[in-house]
């Protein structure tokens, strides 16, 4: 009879995540604990006080633990995690927004996803180092952009967001113009 080791699952994208969740209970809530942190994160005890270690350790956090109170907390009020914490694969989707940005540039979605992309790009390091000429080779070819009214463009949305019909005139390059009728469902 063979016995079958369980392998242990390998660490993925959640772990940025806890670690900056981790972070923002220390910052935010009074004094969190280990097991109110592994009862929020859903891991174990061993893998909270490792992603404390590595707080502490790769971005320098002063995190404390208090006895009395039994739970951390920063020993400096002043300090915060400022950057977000990415894999090189999650940077390289980052920098790939940017083409694609590039086709709603006359959209009334540009300001919202300008804002989104600038709130993304403060929280990242100041300086990022990716290792592979992936990034060199990647281009993004934008199709021109027609400007597109604010008006028809919430006109449109709110269409598709109540499922209507919509009724309007179309024209390709060189043809007539015909009038299309589209079920936005």
């Amino acid at each position: 009879m063979s016995v079958q080791k369980k392998s242990k699952p390998k660490e993925n994208h959640t772990k940025p995540l806890r670690l900056f969740k981790i972070e923002q209970a220390i910052q935010n809530l009074t004094y969190p604990s280990v097991e109110r942190l592994q009862k929020e994160l859903e891991v174990s005890r061993r893998t909270i006080l490792r992603d404390i270690d590595e707080l502490k350790i790769y971005y320098n956090a002063p995190i404390e633990y208090d006895r009395m109170k039994k739970g951390y907390y920063y020993s400096d009020n002043t300090y915060f995690v400022k950057n977000m914490l990415l894999t090189e694969s999650e940077v390289f989707a980052v920098t790939g927004i940017l083409p694609l940005m590039e086709r709603y540039n006359n959209t009334p979605l540009k300001k919202t996803i300008t804002k989104v992309y600038e709130t993304l790009s403060q929280m990242l390091p100041n300086q990022v180092e990716v290792q592979t000429s992936f990034v060199n080779d990647v281009e993004f070819i934008a199709d021109p952009v027609p400007i597109i009214s604010e008006d028809v463009f919430n006109a449109v949305f709110k269409a598709t967001k109540l499922h209507k019909i919509m009724k309007f005139d179309y024209r390709k390059i060189r043809s007539a113009t015909k009038t299309r009728t589209v079920a936005l469902f």
